[in-house]
């Protein structure tokens, strides 16, 4: 609907250019002799013709530059919306790769969208949104190999522009997978798995953690500050120098009382 009606917007701005631009020109006709009075019928033909002409010379050159300038501006309006309309299409494609049977496919969508999300860099909850939706559905199905296209998702979601957007990853499964440096800050990761990962200077600042499976997992220098970490399962996971800063541990098993 947004590029229909800036497409109608556009051909209406053409057509009022071109309107315009006709109603001037038999301006040119009839604003020379207004400007010259009546003085014209006491001239001869030839030089009733020079007068009217070099009143026209003026108003010509006046039209010209009006025109060009409106022009230009038509121009760079048409050149706005084809690009709009180019990464339009981008996106639409990324989303089709990324139900694609092929591995490689799927991650190639994964890091166009990433590439679209940057060139829109304004709004791109759509974006941030698609990508979530598939690490959701695809951990459940991969179990978060650390080589799939999941982890590529999970990489483009927790850097950058996306990083900035909270992500919903409500239930997801990133047992055994390594996470090193990654950011769920602000993300909603409700009885999530991450058991036996490696989750090494990761950052899940304010992030909602109820009830997810930490079992196992090396947590080295890892933020929970201000997390919701009630329920969570730390039993069996190596914690060295993380930091649980005004972090909810309530009813949190395993979690070692010098954390608290």
């Amino acid at each position: 609907m947004y590029y229909l009606r800036a497409t109608l917007r556009a051909i209406a701005i053409g057509a009022l250019f071109l309107g315009s631009l006709a109603t001037l020109l038999i301006l040119i006709w009839k604003v020379p002799e207004l400007l010259t009075g009546s003085r014209l019928s006491r001239l001869s033909d030839v030089e009733q013709l020079k007068a009217l002409n070099d009143a026209r010379v003026p108003i010509v050159a006046a039209i010209a530059g009006i025109g060009a300038g409106v022009g230009a501006i038509f121009a760079a309006r048409t050149y706005s919306l084809n690009k709009v309309s180019a990464h339009a299409d981008r996106y639409a494609k990324a989303v089709e790769q990324l139900a694609s049977e092929k591995l490689e496919v799927r991650v190639g969508g994964v890091y166009a969208l990433e590439s679209v999300a940057k060139v829109l860099r304004g709004d791109i909850s759509p974006v941030a949104e698609v990508l979530a939706a598939f690490v959701r559905a695809g951990s459940i199905r991969d179990s978060g190999d650390s080589a799939s296209d999941i982890h590529a998702a999970v990489n483009v979601l927790t850097r950058g522009l996306l990083a900035r957007i909270p992500a919903d990853m409500t239930g997801v499964r990133f047992a055994k997978i390594q996470l090193r440096g990654n950011s769920f800050a602000k993300a909603s990761i409700r009885e999530g798995d991450f058991s036996m990962a490696d989750l090494t200077r990761v950052s899940f600042q304010s992030a909602n953690l109820q009830l997810v499976d930490f079992t196992g997992a090396k947590l080295n220098r890892v933020s929970f500050a201000g997390a919701d970490l009630s329920g969570a399962d730390f039993r069996g996971a190596v914690i060295e120098k993380c930091s649980f800063k005004k972090a909810n541990t309530q009813g949190c098993r395993g979690l070692p009382v010098s954390q608290y």
